[in-house]
C-alpha cells in the first residue's frame, strides 16, 4: 500500500451563530469532480528490524513483512476532466439552493451523487476526499463532511487550503485516508448507493475560499491468500550462515503469534544461500483480507560457527498464484553469531630458561567471554613453535597438556604424533572435558609442556596458538619465549669450620663438615654419588692409613648414614672413595650438610696427624660433577695422643646440718658433688655407690633402716635403691646404679643419698654416711676416695602434725563447680614450723597428687560427678605424716544419650539364606567403662524378627532390600535409634583396575587416581566411590576419578570401594603409589582468576609446625604475611594486604612455609594467583 500524505484536521461542526456574527464567503470559481489514477492493489513491504548479535540455538526474529491487497474505488460525475475549470456543475448546490458561483453569507457547498461499483464481498477500509483549492489568507480552510442517504457521518474533518496561488494551479489536499471511516462502518451497498460531500468554510478573517476540484476515493479489500514465502541469505558466502547451520525457519502471523508455515527439511534449508528456502503456508492460514503482518523466525543450530552472518535481503511472497518481490523500504537486518570471545595470551607468564625433563608453564591464554550471552565450547587448540632462534623440535617434548588455570582441570593433551608436528603443521590438541565456558564467563587456559630428559640445550620454544570455540578459530597471538638450559651441579661446596685437637685410640670423631648447596634455576634434584676423601696432613707425620678402622658419611640433619668404608687404603695417596648408596638425594634448591666421621683403631701411634680434603661427586639430571670444597677454611687438623682416662677428677660432699631424725621419716643423709674435667673424649658411667654408716658411737642398726636411695639432685631421677639394707653399719651396702647413670664428658653431677627409717627405732642412735662412687670412663673402672658425712643424724621420738583436717566449698558440689579445699586453721607441727610442712592432696579420682608447702588452699573439679575419697597428708619437718580423709559427693552431669556411630553387616552383600552377623559401634561419653548397653534389633523381615543381643546373627530367605533398625539404651535409660539398609541378593560392583597418573609422582604433583572397568553384575547404578589415599586422608563420596596430592615421599597404598545404589559394596581395589621428592608443603587456590575472594588450600606434612602464608606482588614486595593452622586446611583471603587495603588487578605469588618435624624449613611451590575484577 502506498503511503498517502494526508493533512488531516478533525473539527466539530460550526455553530450557526458564528456565521451570523462573521460574514465569510465560499466562492466556487470553477468546479469539477474527477478521478486521478492510483497505484494500489497488491504489495509487500519490509518493516524495520534492528541489526543484532545472535546465539547458537537461538530462535531469531529475522524479518517483519506487511502484505497488503487493497483496491481503490473512485467516483465520477460524468464531467470530463479537461483541466480544473468548469462553469456549471450540475450537482453543485449551496444549502440555500443557489448556484455555487453565487457569493452568500454562511455558505455551505454540498456535492451529491458520487457513484461507485464496489464488489459486494468487499470490506470497506477507508474513504478520503481530495480537494484542490485556494484561500486568500494562510490558515484558512474548509471543514468536510460525508453524507450517505442524507445522513452525516459522525466525524467532521478539516483542512487548510493553499494561499496565494491562482485557482487551478494547486495540488490536491487529502482529507481522510485508506483507514479513515469517518466515525462509522460502511457496507458496499451503502457506498454504491452514492455519497455526498458538504464543505463548510473555516476562515480566520475576512476572505474567500475557492474550491476547484473535489474527488472521493473509497478503499476496500477483497479476500486474498498468502500461499508461500521464500527467504535467502544475501551475505557473501565466505561469511554466511549456511543452511546446514539452521534447524528451522518459521513464518508467524503477528496478529495472533501463530506459526502459519515452517521449513525444516535439510534439502530445502540447504537452499538458504542459493535460490532461497521455500516456506509453504498451511492452507488453514493462507486467507487474509486487506493486510496481514508476518514475521520470519530463523532457528540456528547449536553448532553454528561464531561470527557467521545472515541477512534476509531477497525475500519473496506468493499471493494467490503469483510470487512477488518484497519491497525493502527499510533495509534487511544483519545478524551476526556472537559476539565472539576475545582470545589472547595474558602476558603474565614471562620468558625463562627451562631444562631437560622439566614440566613448565609455556603460556596462559585468556578466553574472555564476558560479553558473550551463551555458552562457549573450547573444541581444540593448534600450537606451533615459532621461536626465531634454533627451534626446539617436537621430538624433544614428552607431553603437552591444556589445563584450566582456576582448578588445574585437564581439557586435553597432545598425542606424540601431533607433538612431532609442532614446528611444521602445528600440534592439534582436541579438548574432551572441562571445556565449556558459561554465558558471560571467562576461562584461562594453561599450556604445560614436559621436555624430554635428553632435550638439547640452547634451543627455543615460543608458542603461537589458535583456539577453536564453537567451530570458529581465534588467533591467541604469541606466548613467552623459553630456552633450554643445562644444570651446573652444586653451586657451593663449602668446608665448615671445625676445631681440631687431640684424638685417641678407638675414638670416633667428627673430622670434616661440608655444606652442599644447590641454588639454580633448573628443577632437578642432585644425587650425591660418592666422596673422594684424602688425608692431606704433613706427609712426615700423617697417621698411617691402616690405623683408621672406619670412615662414615653422615647427613647432619637426621644422622642418616650415606655410606662408609673400612678399607682405607689410598687415603694418604690420592684419596679413598666412599660410595653413597643411601640418603643421597639433595632436593632441588636446598642445601645439605654432610659430616665425615673417622673411627680410629684401638692402638694407634701418638703424635700422628689427620686433616681431610674431599671431592664431592654428584649427578644433576644425568650430568656428573666432581667438585672439591672450594669455599671456607681448611679442614681441621687432629693429632693422636695417649689414652688418658682419670674418672671423676673431683669428688666432694656438700655440708648438711646435723639434726635429729624420727621414726618412719625419710631424710636427706648425704650430698655428693662429682666433676669430670680432663682431656679425654669419654663420658662417665656411674656403676654403683658403696654406702656405710660410720658413726663413731651408738650406730643405728641395719634393721632399723627401711630403704636407701641414690638420686640425681637436678631432677630427682633415681639411679638405684636398696630395700632393708644389710651391712650398712659394717663394711657397707652397695647400691647398684643401673639407670640415669650417664655423665657427659667434662660435666658435673650432684647425687643425693636418701634414708628412710622404719616406724619403730630406738632413740639416741646415730648415722653418719661414708660413700664410695664406682664408675667407668672409656674402658677403665675407677672409684672415688671415701666421701664422709659430714652431717651426723641422731634418732629421737618425734610427733607428727596435729589437728589435720580440711573443709570444702560448696558443700554439695556439682560437676560444673570448682571445689575449694581449705586446710584446718589449727594444724600444727610439733617438731617444726607448719609453714614448712608438705601438704599432699589426693582427690580420689586418679589424678596426680597435688603438693603444697604450708597451709595453701587448693581447687579441683570432678567433670563426671560421683563419690570421691579425698585425703590430706601433712608431713612435718621431722618427716612424720598425719592423714585425714573425707568422702565428697559430686552431682554428675545430665545423662548424654548414646549415639549409634555405625552399623556393620558381615557379609555386606549377603545372598538369601546366608548368615549375616550384625554389630554396631556405640558412642556414649558418660557411660561407665564396662557397663553394657541395652540392644533391640529389628531385622525388617516379614516376621518382624527382633533380637536383644549386642551382636546378633540372622539370615534372610528372600532377596530384597531390608531396613534394619537398632535401638540402644544406656544405663540411665536414654536411647538412640538408627536404621541400616541391607540389600540381600544384590551382586556388588566389581572394580576391574585402579590406575595412577603419573605412575611415579613427585611430592606436590596432582595424582589422578581412576577406578577402571567398573561393572555391576545385576545392572545397578554406581552411587559413589569411597577412597583411602594411604596418607591418612579419605573421600567417602567420590567419583571414579579423583585427584590427590601427596606432600611427603613414601609408598602409599590407595584403596577404593564402589558402592551401588542398593548399597552393594565392591571388594576393595588397592594400588601402591610410590612418591619421591622432599617432604613439602602443597597448596592450591581457587577461583583463579579471583575477583572478590580466594580460597587458599594447603597441605602440611605430619609434624609440620609454625605454618605461614606469604603473598608477594610481581615486584617482590610482600603484601601479606598470615599465620595459618597446621594440618590440611584452607585460608579465606579477601584480596587485601596486611593493612586491609584492596589489592589491584594483577598476578600475585603465593607461598606457604613451615618447619618440618626434623626442624628444617619447608616451603610450597610458588602458586600464581591472578586478581581480575
Amino acid at each position: 500500500m502506498h503511503a498517502l500524505h494526508i493533512r488531516r484536521r478533525r473539527r466539530p461542526r460550526m455553530k450557526t451563530t458564528r456565521w451570523r456574527s462573521l460574514r465569510f464567503a465560499l466562492m466556487l470559481v470553477g468546479f469539477v469532480v474527477c478521478v486521478a489514477p492510483l497505484a494500489l492493489g497488491q504489495w509487500i513491504e519490509n518493516l524495520p528490524v534492528a541489526d543484532d548479535f545472535v546465539a547458537p540455538s537461538e530462535r531469531v526474529l529475522s524479518q517483519q513483512l506487511i502484505v497488503r491487497h487493497i483496491e481503490p474505488g473512485a467516483a465520477s460525475l460524468g464531467v470530463a476532466c479537461a483541466g480544473f475549470w468548469a462553469t456549471t456543475p450540475d450537482n453543485a448546490r449551496l444549502n440555500d439552493g443557489n448556484c455555487a458561483s453565487t457569493v452568500v453569507d454562511n455558505d455551505r457547498l454540498r456535492i451529491t451523487g458520487f457513484a461507485f461499483a464496489i464488489p459486494t464481498n468487499a470490506t470497506i477500509l477507508g474513504i478520503d476526499v481530495a480537494i484542490e483549492g485556494t484561500v486568500a489568507n494562510a490558515g484558512d480552510g474548509v471543514d468536510v463532511q460525508l453524507l450517505s442517504g442524507g445522513q452525516f457521518a459522525p466525524i467532521t474533518l478539516g483542512t487548510d487550503l493553499t494561499s496565494g496561488v491562482a485557482c487551478g494551479a494547486t495540488a490536491p489536499i487529502f482529507v481522510g485516508g485508506d483507514d479513515e471511516l469517518w466515525g462509522r462502518s460502511w457496507t458496499p451497498a451503502q457506498i454504491n448507493a452514492g455519497l455526498d460531500v458538504e464543505l463548510t468554510s473555516d476562515l480566520a478573517g475576512v476572505g474567500t475560499a475557492n474550491v476547484d476540484v473535489v474527488e472521493v476515493h473509497v478503499y476496500y479489500a477483497v479476500p486474498s491468500s498468502v500461499n508461500a514465502v521464500r527467504v535467502r541469505n544475501t551475505v557473501p558466502l565466505a561469511d554466511a550462515v549456511l543452511g546446514a547451520d539452521i534447524s528451522r525457519i518459521e513464518v508467524v502471523r503477528v496478529s495472533d503469534n501463530r506459526v502459519i508455515g515452517s521449513q525444516s527439511t535439510t534439502t530445502n534449508l540447504n537452499r538458504f544461500t542459493t535460490d532461497g528456502v521455500p516456506i509453504p503456508i498451511s492452507t488453514t492460514y493462507q486467507a487474509f483480507t486487506g493486510t496481514v503482518e508476518l514475521e520470519i523466525r530463523v532457528t540456528l543450530r547449536d553448532t553454528v560457527p561464531l561470527l557467521k552472518e545472515f541477512r534476509l535481503g531477497d525475500s519473496k511472497v506468493t499471493i494467490g498464484p503469483t510470487e512477488r518481490n518484497v519491497t525493502y523500504v527499510a533495509p534487511a537486518a544483519l545478524f551476526i553469531v556472537g559476539p565472539a570471545p576475545v582470545v589472547a595470551f595474558d602476558g603474565q607468564v614471562l620468558d625463562s630458561t627451562v631444562y631437560p625433563g622439566q614440566r613448565f608453564l609455556a603460556g596462559r591464554i585468556d578466553v574472555d567471554c564476558s560479553l558473550v550471552p551463551f555458552e562457549v565450547t573450547i573444541e581444540r587448540l593448534v600450537l606451533e613453535n615459532v621461536g626465531t632462534a634454533t627451534q626446539l623440535l617436537g621430538t624433544h617434548i614428552d607431553a603437552i597438556e591444556v589445563r584450566r588455570a582456576s582448578d588445574d582441570a585437564l581439557l586435553g593433551q597432545a598425542t606424540s604424533t601431533e607433538i612431532n608436528k609442532l614446528t611444521t603443521d602445528g600440534t592439534i590438541i582436541t579438548t574432551t572435558s572441562n571445556n565449556e565456558i558459561p554465558a558471560y564467563g571467562s576461562a584461562w587456559l594453561e599450556i604445560w609442556v614436559t621436555l624430554d630428559a635428553a632435550a638439547p640445550t640452547g634451543q627455543n620454544l615460543q608458542l603461537a596458538a589458535d583456539v577453536r570455540c564453537n567451530d570458529t578459530d581465534f588467533a591467541a597471538g604469541i606466548g613467552p619465549n623459553f630456552e633450554t638450559g643445562e644444570p651446573g651441579g652444586f653451586e657451593e661446596v663449602e668446608n665448615l669450620d671445625l676445631v681440631g685437637g687431640r684424638i685417641f685410640s678407638g675414638q670416633r670423631f667428627l673430622a670434616q663438615r661440608i655444606r652442599l648447596k644447590d641454588n639454580d634455576l633448573d628443577p632437578y634434584n642432585v644425587t650425591i654419588n660418592s666422596f673422594s676423601v684424602g688425608n692431606v696432613a704433613d706427609a712426615a707425620t700423617r697417621l698411617a692409613e691402616n690405623q683408621i678402622a672406619l670412615i662414615e658419611l653422615v647427613r647432619a640433619r637426621d644422622g642418616a648414614v650415606m655410606g662408609q668404608i673400612t678399607n682405607t687404603s689410598g687415603l694418604n695417596a690420592g684419596g679413598v672413595r666412599v660410595l653413597t648408596p643411601a640418603a643421597n638425594l639433595a632436593s632441588d634448591d636446598t642445601e645439605e650438610i654432610v659430616e665425615i666421621w673417622v673411627t680410629l683403631k684401638t692402638s694407634v701411634p701418638h703424635d700422628r696427624l689427620v686433616q681431610l680434603q674431599t671431592v664431592v661427586w654428584h649427578t644433576e639430571n644425568s650430568k656428573i660433577f666432581g667438585l672439591p670444597h672450594d669455599i671456607g677454611p681448611d679442614s681441621a687438623e687432629f693429632e693422636t695422643g695417649p689414652l688418658v682416662a682419670e674418672g671423676f677428677t673431683k669428688a666432694a660432699t656438700t655440708t648438711l646440718p646435723t639434726r635429729e631424725v624420727f621414726q618412719g621419716s625419710r631424710f636427706l643423709a648425704q650430698e655428693l658433688k662429682l666433676e669430670d674435667d680432663d682431656f679425654d673424649p669419654y663420658g662417665i658411667t656411674i656403676t654403683s655407690v658403696m654406702i656405710r654408716n660410720m658413726a663413731p658411737t651408738s650406730r643405728l642398726a641395719d634393721l632399723n633402716v627401711a630403704r636407701l636411695e641414690v638420686r640425681r639432685k637436678s631432677d630427682g631421677a633415681l639411679l638405684g635403691e636398696v630395700i632393708d639394707p644389710v651391712g650398712l653399719s659394717l663394711a657397707g651396702t652397695r647400691v647398684t646404679t643401673d639407670m640415669n647413670n650417664a655423665v657427659l664428658d667434662d660435666s658435673i653431677v650432684e647425687l643425693e643419698i636418701w634414708v628412710t627409717l622404719k616406724t619403730t627405732v630406738p632413740f639416741g642412735r646415730k648415722m653418719q654416711l661414708e660413700s664410695i662412687v664406682w664408675h667407668t670412663e672409656g674402658t677403665v673402672t675407677f672409684q672415688t676416695n671415701p666421701l664422709v658425712g659430714p652431717a651426723v643424724f641422731t634418732t629421737a621420738e618425734g610427733d607428727p602434725p596435729t589437728n589435720v583436717n580440711f573443709t570444702w566449698q560448696p558443700l554439695d558440689p556439682s560437676f560444673e563447680d570448682e571445689i575449694t579445699f581449705t586446710p584446718a586453721a589449727n594444724i600444727a607441727d610439733p617438731e617444726g614450723a607448719i609453714a614448712n610442712a608438705t601438704f599432699a592432696w589426693n582427690f580420689g579420682d586418679g589424678s596426680a597428687v597435688e603438693e603444697t608447702t604450708g597451709t595453701a588452699v587448693v581447687t579441683h573439679t570432678y567433670p563426671g560427678g560421683g563419690t570421691y575419697t579425698v585425703s590430706l597428708a601433712v608431713t612435718g619437718e621431722d618427716g612424720l605424716t598425719s592423714t585425714m580423709t573425707h568422702e565428697v559427693i559430686v552431682e554428675g552431669p545430665p545423662n548424654t544419650a548414646p549415639r549409634i556411630d555405625e552399623i556393620i553387616a558381615d557379609p555386606a552383600n549377603p545372598q538369601p539364606d546366608d548368615d549375616v552377623d550384625f554389630e554396631a559401634t556405640i558412642i556414649d561419653p558418660d557411660q561407665p567403662a564396662g557397663t553394657p548397653f541395652g540392644y533391640l534389633w529389628d531385622f525388617g523381615d516379614e516376621d518382624e524378627t527382633t533380637s536383644t543381643n549386642a551382636a546378633p546373627r540372622f539370615n534372610y530367605d528372600t532377596a530384597g532390600t531390608y531396613t534394619v533398625t537398632l535401638t540402644v539404651t544406656d544405663d540411665q535409660g536414654a536411647t538412640h535409634t538408627a536404621t541400616f539398609e541391607l540389600s540381600v541378593g544384590n551382586e556388588p560392583p566389581v572394580i576391574g583396575g585402579l590406575t595412577a597418573t603419573p605412575a611415579a609422582p613427585n611430592t606436590g604433583d596432582n595424582v589422578t587416581l581412576k577406578a577402571t572397568n567398573v561393572t555391576d553384575p545385576d545392572g545397578d547404578e554406581i552411587d559413589h566411590y569411597e577412597w583411602e589415599f594411604g596418607d591418612g586422608s579419605t573421600n567417602n563420596n567420590g567419583t571414579d576419578e579423583i585427584i590427590h596430592v601427596y606432600g611427603a615421599p613414601g609408598t602409599f597404598t590407595v584403596e577404593v570401594v564402589a558402592v551401588d545404589d542398593r548399597g552393594g559394596r565392591s571388594a576393595a581395589r588397592t594400588l601402591d603409589v610410590t612418591v619421591e621428592g622432599p617432604t613439602r608443603v602443597v597448596m592450591r587456590g581457587y577461583p583463579n582468576p579471583a575477583s572478590t575472594r580466594a580460597t587458599i588450600n594447603y597441605f602440611l606434612p605430619e609434624g609440620a609446625k609454625n605454618p605461614e602464608l606469604l603473598i608477594f606482588d610481581l615486584g617482590g614486595t610482600r603484601i601479606l604475611r598470615q599465620d595459618i593452622a597446621a594440618g590440611a586446611t584452607e585460608f579465606d583471603w579477601g584480596l587485601q594486604d596486611d593493612n586491609g587495603s584492596a589489592m589491584p588487578n594483577g598476578l600475585y605469588l603465593c607461598i606457604v612455609t613451615a618447619t618440618s618435624a626434623a626442624d628444617r624449613k619447608i616451603t610450597s611451590d610458588v602458586f600464581r594467583l591472578l586478581i581480575a575484577r
